[in-house]
């Protein structure tokens, strides 16, 4: 999968080579010893003093392995400090490791830390100026951040109209560009929907937000967004002179989470669609290999049903009536599609385990 930030890290990891080297030479310096040793002193006050000077020199090494690591990966992500130490802070958050630990890591093995940006950079973009987002686009700079070559206008952050929620993106993937990334703002519980439209099958968007995101990388899905702040797309698997266009809707839904009653496998669901308004969307919860039935009911037959994957993956597209066996374990999306005029709707939705089929 191609992506920009494997790209710049290529380059930045080819180009630093030497400045690893400083960081390393740095960090072999470094004394660990006194985090682990005590002393056993003869009397209890000399006992105090030495637990005193040990947990003081612990601090201050401790301190020493923050920066240090700190400026290892700085060596590596030519921008601003603020974005390289959330990415350090994401690392030891998300990864549950410490700092001696990620240190000795990244000594040993200097690469890992294209892994760590790789995974934890989009949750960092709020961290970064608009210049510095800009250079996310360019596929060739120096060690600093530079374009080595002047660049032509890339996309870049998504600004959507005054009262608008949704916009369509249009471009041509031509040879010699980095795959196309889009910036968006949005806040926590706004329904996502997102569509990658192009001739090209194997082209699909990765999607990554403030935090880490569980969504397989796909072509369409709906998501309820987990967290307030910047969110982050690529376009991968573009081929030259690939059209493409991205539908890209963001509202603020009715959320109702079902419960079944304690023994019964079914529920029954009732609500009402005004004329243009978007639908509700409900949650429920499942296991894989269970089966589903769901089944939407109106006088008119102007109302279908979306049901989406805890993975992401759409499972049933504005469909009336679906049985099937559930994928995966985890909250699944059932979002109401009004067709015309207003809605009133009746939805029946049965899960059962094969067993007790």
């Amino acid at each position: 999968m191609k992506t920009i930030f494997i790209i710049l890290l290529g380059m930045f990891i080819g180009l630093t080579t030497s400045c690893s080297s400083n960081s390393t030479s740095a960090n072999t310096g470094v004394d660990n010893s006194g985090i682990s040793k005590t002393t056993q002193p003869s009397t209890q006050s000399a006992a105090q003093t030495d637990m005193d000077s040990t947990t003081s020199q612990n601090a201050e090494l401790t301190g020493n392995e923050k920066e240090i690591l700190t400026n290892t990966f700085r060596d590596f992500i030519p921008y601003n400090p603020n974005f390289v130490d959330c990415i350090v802070d994401k690392t030891l958050e998300q990864a549950d490791i410490a700092i001696t630990d990620l240190l000795n890591i990244i000594e040993a093995e200097s690469d890992k830390i294209q892994e760590y940006w790789q995974t934890f950079g989009p949750n960092c973009l709020s961290s970064l100026t608009e210049e510095e987002v800009k250079l996310l686009n360019s596929p060739l700079t120096d060690a600093s951040g530079n374009p080595l070559i002047e660049e032509t206008e890339e996309p870049g952050r998504i600004q959507f109209s005054t009262d608008d929620i949704g916009i369509t993106l249009k471009g041509t993937f031509v040879t010699g560009d980095s795959s196309p990334n889009y910036v968006f703002q949005a806040s926590e519980g706004q329904l996502l929907q997102l569509e990658l439209i192009t001739e090209n099958p194997n082209a699909n968007i990765s999607l990554y937000g403030p935090n880490p995101i569980a969504i397989d990388s796909f072509t369409v899905t709906k998501m309820l967004l987990p967290d307030n702040g910047d969110y982050l797309f690529f376009i991968n698997n573009l081929e030259p002179n690939n059209d493409y266009t991205v539908d890209i809707l963001i509202t603020d839904p009715t959320v109702q989470r079902v419960q079944f009653n304690a023994g019964e496998t079914s529920t029954t669901l009732q609500g009402g669609i005004l004329r243009g308004e978007s639908g509700p969307v409900y949650l429920f919860q499942a296991s894989a290999q269970q089966l589903l039935g769901a089944t939407i009911i109106t006088l008119e037959e102007n109302a279908s049903f979306d049901i989406i994957a805890p993975s992401g993956t759409l499972l049933a597209i504005n469909q009336m009536n679906v049985e099937r066996l559930l994928p995966e374990t985890g909250d699944y999306l059932m979002q109401i599609n009004p067709i015309r005029g207003n809605v009133s709707f009746e939805i029946v939705l049965e899960i059962t385990s094969m067993s007790s089929g």
